[in-house]
């Protein structure tokens, strides 16, 4: 597959769309669920495959009302 299409369809999946999400700043997994319209499930799929990939990694966690709530970038 050529570099651009390969680009093309990354950028169209929802992996993609977590990678533009992230590259503006970094979010937690329920944050990316609102903006996505997915389930926290769905999200955390999602980021276990791209940080196993290399392309982000966990950079903290923000305060949560029960636990902290770890965010990604």
């Amino acid at each position: 597959m050529k570099p651009q299409r390969w680009r093309e369809r990354m950028l169209d999946s929802t992996r993609g769309q977590v990678l533009a999400l992230l590259r503006v700043e970094s979010c937690t997994v329920n944050e990316l669920a609102a903006a996505l319209k997915l389930t926290d499930n769905a999200v955390r799929a999602h980021l276990i495959s791209l940080e196993r990939d290399g392309l982000i990694q966990r950079e903290g966690s923000r305060p949560g009302l029960r636990k902290p709530h770890a965010s990604y970038g």
